[in-house]
């Protein structure tokens, strides 16, 4: 807290690292309500709530203090206490006078005596005054009751504002280990049910009937900007919960593409393999027809040989049977024909062929083949058998 332009927005700035904390650099305030902050450091959590300083540029005091109470009463409702309020002070400033000692006191109406071991009086921007000068109005300050002296004889400690983080960080950690306890006016406003111009601090304003109207309108604002972010939660949570669906139907399509992509994939293979199974089948039928052709051709070509071989062998079988047979029949002196036929019969095997003398011998016609034949006499003295253990027949011709 403290007045326009003491760097409060400054050093929640510094110490959060904030960008979106506006800062003015005149007399125009940059703070319009109270808005909090939250950050943490080492292992603390802590939460800075910058308030509009007094004399604002667009708000009377009247309605700063409005604004503060709204604040603080609906903080105390929520069981939430401050561990300490940071009071600043530029110490280029003049002495307190005029308005500056009347919000002085407000303020301390508004914290209460038993808050003020939870007050930290803080110069700031000693580097835009003499460091003498600003020792002086540093001791008029706290010696001087009607300005800081009264606060600090009943626990209020008096700091010079660090200018870096580190010393910043180091200020709020001591102020982290204080009790946390209620101020005056939250104890009036909430546990005494007053209404704020019967508090110690409105009833100073000069204005009591629009501070309390100001109130009124304050605490209506905030419950409708609640009202607002609840809708908003509200409606972001319905965004978010539109989107996870919305994420969730596209992850279930890409699932089913994916599916349907490899069953389209799975029956491709499956045909590619049926076709090619089908291929495979009708080669080896084409090449087995092409194998039975050829080994019917081969059996051909073999019965034939083997037919023409035999039919050589049965020429040949025959010739010698003639020559061997003519060649007998002559030795024997049983034939005086120029030439002799041959023909084979087909009597059983292992019987021997006889061949007769001349003496016995009887040509008489034949009633089968319209030849000669020559019958067999039981005197027979020349007996031929050929390997092939056939028999045959000898027949003649007109000439003996």
């Amino acid at each position: 807290m403290g007045a326009t332009g003491a760097g409060k927005s400054t050093f929640i700035k510094r110490v959060t690292g904030r960008s979106d904390i506006q800062i003015g650099h005149a007399l125009t305030s940059e703070t319009l309500e109270c808005k909090a902050y939250s950050f943490r450091e080492a292992d603390t959590n802590f939460c800075l709530v910058d308030t509009p300083g007094f004399n604002d540029t667009y708000l009377d005091d009247a309605a700063i203090l409005a604004q503060l109470a709204a604040f603080l009463e609906s903080s105390y409702k929520a069981q939430v206490r401050l561990s300490a309020i940071v009071y600043l002070h530029p110490i280029a400033s003049q002495r307190l006078e005029g308005s500056a000692l009347n919000n002085l006191s407000m303020f301390r109406k508004l914290c209460g005596t038993d808050f003020y071991p939870n007050v930290i009086l803080a110069t700031s921007f000693w580097g835009s005054v003499d460091a003498d000068i600003g020792r002086r109005r540093e001791v008029e300050l706290r010696e001087n009751d009607e300005f800081w002296g009264a606060m600090v004889k009943r626990g209020s400690t008096i700091v010079r504002l660090p200018d870096d983080r580190e010393g910043s960080v180091q200020l709020l950690s001591r102020l982290a280990g204080k009790q946390r306890t209620a101020l005056q006016i939250q104890r009036e406003l909430v546990d005494q049910g007053l209404s704020i111009h019967n508090t110690a601090a409105g009833a100073g304003s000069k204005n009591v009937q629009a501070l309390e109207a100001l109130r009124k309108e304050f605490k209506f604002a905030k419950l409708r900007a609640e009202q607002d972010e609840a809708f908003e939660a509200g409606l972001r949570k319905h965004r978010e919960d539109m989107e996870a669906m919305k994420a969730k139907h596209e992850a279930l399509l890409r699932e089913q593409a994916t599916q349907r992509e490899k069953a389209m994939k799975a029956q491709e293979e499956l045909l590619k393999k049926q076709r090619l199974e089908t291929e495979k089948v009708r080669a080896q039928l084409e090449r087995m027809a092409v194998e039975e052709a050829e080994s019917s051709a081969v059996r051909v070509l073999a019965e034939k040989e083997q037919a023409s071989k035999k039919q050589t062998l049965q020429v040949r079988h025959i010739q010698e049977v003639q020559m061997n047979l003519f060649s007998l029949a002559a030795k024997a002196g049983l034939v005086k024909a120029k030439r002799v036929n041959f023909t084979t019969t087909s009597m059983s095997a292992g019987v021997a062929l006889r061949m007769v003398s001349a003496a016995s011998m009887r040509v008489t016609p034949g009633s089968q083949d319209g030849a000669w034949s020559v019958p067999r006499p039981g005197n027979a003295d020349v007996l031929w058998v050929h390997p092939s253990r056939r028999r045959y027949r000898v027949t003649a011709a007109a000439h003996q």
